[in-house]
């Protein structure tokens, strides 16, 4: 009898411990994870333009013109870079490419840097939640026309996007 309520101590010990271990559950992601799944939904997402000023001041071509900026995601890490396109863009010079790469700065939960490691490079600074995203930047030197064109289009930039 005292080797059954010996063993059943043993059972009871052992099986007590098992169930009370929790499993690990999946790490949080990280901050630039969090911020690569906000802006591109790991995917890709196409942000279309709500507004867009120009030294404070409203820039009224993007007014209707249904421009966008589609970022998409290809890869996880703080350090990937990704790519960008725009699409239906007004007729006027502008800071934005047709298309190129970007990645996360710094600080990923608000920074930016637009076609890093190039001439073309352009630190920016971002705020996004689940429907708008901001990015402002300071702009110096040559825009970009639906040609390819460039002329002088320089001065703080602020574009407010939705989904």
């Amino acid at each position: 009898m005292r080797n059954l309520i010996t063993a059943l101590a043993f059972l009871s010990l052992v099986t007590l411990s098992l169930t009370g271990c929790k499993k690990d559950s999946d790490p949080e992601p990280s901050a630039a994870e969090q911020a690569i799944t906000k802006l591109t939904n790991n995917s890709s997402i196409t942000w279309k333009v709500s507004s867009v000023t120009l030294e404070s001041s409203a820039v009224p071509e993007y007014d209707g013109s249904n421009f966008s900026l589609t970022l998409t995601k290809t890869g996880d890490s703080a350090e990937a870079t990704h790519g960008y396109g725009t699409s239906n863009r007004p007729d006027r010079l502008q800071p934005w490419p047709l298309s190129g790469d970007w990645k996360l700065g710094t600080n990923v939960s608000s920074q930016l840097v637009r076609d890093p490691d190039t001439a073309d490079e352009l630190a920016m600074t971002y705020s996004v939640s689940d429907s708008e995203l901001v990015i402002s930047f300071n702009f110096n030197g040559n825009g970009w026309d639906k040609a390819g064109k460039t002329e002088v289009v320089e001065g703080n930039w602020v574009f407010t996007f939705t989904k």
